[in-house]
C-alpha cells in the first residue's frame, strides 16, 4: 500500500477514535446529570435562563418594529452663537428619509452624523436620539470668508469646501482670493492683515493673490492694482503703511487716478497713473471753462 493511502487511513482511524471518546465523555455526563440532582437543577436553571432572554429579545425586536418608534421627526438647530442661513430642517428631513435611517434603538448615530456633514454648508455635527421617534442634529455651518480659485470658498477657519457661490455671495460680493493649492490658510491670514493695515487709508482688498513664486498682489475696492512683493527685506506691514501715510498728499498733487502702486521698493514706491478717457479729460475742461 502506498504511503499517502496509509496515511489517510491513520488519519480516519484517529478521527474516529476522538469521536469515541467525545461520546464516553458527554455520556458520562449525561449519566451523572441524570443521577445528582444538584446536577439536574443547574441544567433546569439553564435552560431556564436561557428561553427568559429569548422571550425578552422576541420582545424588544417586536417592541422596536412598532410604528411609534419609526423615526419621524429630524429637530435641527444652530451650535451656540450661530443661526443657520443655508440649511433647514425640511432638507435633513428630506436627506434622511431617503437613506432610511430606520427605527430610534436601531439608528447609528455614527452613520447619520459622517452622513449629516456631507450635505453642502455643514462643517460639523452632533446627532442624539430623542424619545420615542425623533433625531436632534446640532449644526454648524461654515461661515464663507472669500472665494478660492474662484471655484470653491474658505470658511473663517481658513478650510476649503464646496457649495453654491451665488448662496454665499447672497448679502455681497466676496473677496477673492487665489494661491497654489494649500496655501489657503496662508492667503486668508495675509488678507486679513492687508484688511487691518489698509483701513487707516479708507481702503480694503477686494482681491488677493500668491504666486508660485511667493510673490503677492492685491487688488483694492478702488480699482487699485497694488504689487506688494515677497516676504523679504522691509516688512510688507512696513511697506504698505509707508503708502498709506502718503498716499491722500500724492493723489492730491497728481490730481489723476492711480492704477498700479508697487511697493516692491526698500527705500518708497511707485505709482502708475490710469489712462484718462479723452472723453472724460474733455468734459473736464468744458468743466473748468464753465467755472
Amino acid at each position: 500500500m502506498s504511503t499517502p493511502a496509509r496515511g489517510r487511513r491513520r488519519g480516519q482511524a484517529q478521527v474516529a477514535a476522538a469521536q469515541v471518546r467525545i461520546n464516553r465523555i458527554a455520556a458520562q455526563f449525561l449519566r451523572r446529570m441524570w443521577n445528582d440532582p444538584r446536577w439536574a437543577n443547574r441544567a433546569a436553571l439553564v435552560l431556564a435562563a436561557l428561553a427568559l432572554l429569548a422571550l425578552f429579545w422576541g420582545a424588544g425586536r417586536w417592541i422596536a418594529g412598532r410604528p411609534i418608534f419609526v423615526m419621524q421627526q429630524v429637530i435641527v438647530e444652530a451650535v451656540p452663537g450661530q443661526t443657520l442661513r443655508h440649511l433647514s430642517e425640511e432638507s435633513f428631513a428630506f436627506t434622511l428619509r431617503r437613506q432610511s435611517v430606520g427605527s430610534f434603538f436601531a439608528l447609528d448615530l455614527e452613520a447619520v452624523r459622517a452622513q449629516t456633514e456631507q450635505v453642502d454648508w455643514v462643517r460639523r455635527a452632533q446627532v442624539r436620539r430623542v424619545w420615542p421617534n425623533a433625531l436632534h442634529l446640532t449644526v454648524e455651518e461654515h461661515r464663507p470668508m472669500a472665494t478660492w480659485n474662484a471655484d470653491r470658498l474658505i470658511n473663517d477657519h481658513g478650510e476649503l469646501f464646496t457649495a453654491n457661490v451665488a448662496e454665499a455671495e447672497a448679502s455681497g460680493a466676496l473677496p477673492q482670493l487665489l494661491g497654489p493649492e494649500g496655501s489657503q490658510a496662508q492667503v486668508l491670514a495675509r488678507w486679513r492683515e492687508l484688511q487691518a493695515w489698509l483701513a487707516p487709508a479708507g481702503r480694503s482688498p477686494v482681491t488677493l493673490s500668491l504666486s508660485a513664486s511667493h510673490a503677492w498682489q492685491a487688488r483694492l475696492d478702488d480699482g487699485t492694482l497694488m504689487l506688494l512683493g515677497r516676504d523679504e527685506g522691509l516688512g510688507m506691514d512696513h511697506r504698505v503703511a509707508r503708502w498709506v501715510e502718503s498716499h491722500r498728499s500724492v493723489a492730491e498733487r497728481l490730481n489723476k487716478p492711480v492704477a498700479v502702486v508697487d511697493l516692491r521698493y526698500p527705500n518708497g514706491f511707485a505709482l502708475q497713473l490710469a489712462a484718462v478717457d479723452p472723453s472724460q479729460a474733455g468734459a473736464r475742461k468744458s468743466a473748468k471753462r464753465d467755472k
